[in-house]
């Protein structure tokens, strides 16, 4: 995770350089937003630790974790949809017998969010907060633990913060944080066949919260000032280009006089 975090501080400022001749400061941000996040996911303590219990040995490491995001916006300061994410934990736990565990563990959740944004030049600041439903499964490699796998699921809640640059007029990357809080009440375990489920304060490996950490890009609609660029415009019998940078408010014609008398088009910026 080290050079994860490294790799982001230098990335940095180099976006700031790419981002400079960009057309985006000025673009009035809304409508349906997609948006995805890949990066690293991390075990935050919840009902259980992310280190040894009474009858394992071991911790609950980082591994891959991912989101995606589907939304619109109906205000510059406001985004609402549907995120899913996928986290997945390394399980570095060994039996009685230095056996290991588990051979996989992971997290599915999905959440209806509401985005809170600060727009600052190219900047969007953001604030996601939602509730939603995760189920967390720790599977035991065969024959090792007395089950086949141990999960809980249940409530959870989700608190984002964002920090995105925009390229493009459309087009955004930055850096995103998901803090997925588990409220699960019962462990589960499956033995064959059976399964049996329990509540208690202070679990073995489920279940825990996640914090999955990484790079944040996706695409928007953009709302900004209608240019004209290259469009002709009438001018009696003829054409005359509107200039590129200008709006089509901001061009009027008007008629001038000319030597010997004649008048000609032309046409008046302001």
């Amino acid at each position: 995770m080290r050079s994860f975090f490294r790799l982001l501080a230098v990335a940095a400022p180099l976006l700031l350089l790419v981002a400079a001749p960009a057309r985006a400061a000025d673009v009035k941000r809304r409508g349906v937003q997609i948006e995805a996040l890949a990066g690293g996911s991390i075990c935050v303590p919840g009902h259980a630790a992310c280190k040894s219990s009474a009858e394992l040995v071991g911790t609950t490491g980082p591994s891959l974790g991912l989101g995606f995001f589907a939304g619109f916006r109906p205000l510059r300061v406001l985004m609402v949809g549907v995120s899913y994410n996928a986290g997945f934990f390394d399980p570095r736990y060994l039996t009685t017998g230095d056996a290991d565990a588990y051979r996989l563990a992971y997290q599915n959740s999905v959440f209806a969010t509401i985005r809170g944004i600060i727009p600052l030049w190219r900047l969007d600041l953001g604030l996601e907060v939602g509730p939603g439903f995760s189920r967390q499964t720790f599977r035991a490699r065969d024959g090792a633990l007395p089950y086949d796998r141990e999960f809980s699921q249940g409530f959870a809640l989700k608190t984002a913060p964002s920090i995105d640059i925009y390229l493009t007029r459309r087009f955004f990357l930055g850096a995103k944080v998901d803090f997925l809080w588990n409220f699960h009440g019962k462990v589960c375990a499956d033995a064959g066949g059976s399964r049996v489920c329990q509540t208690r304060s202070n679990n073995d490996q489920a279940s825990v919260h996640q914090m999955i950490v990484g790079v944040h890009l996706g695409d928007g609609e953009a709302q900004g000032e209608r240019r004209v660029g290259d469009l002709p415009l009438q001018t009696g019998t003829k054409q005359r280009r509107v200039p590129r940078g200008h709006t089509r408010e901001q061009t009027h014609h008007r008629q001038q006089p000319a030597l010997g008398g004649r008048r000609r088009s032309s046409i008046l910026i302001t």
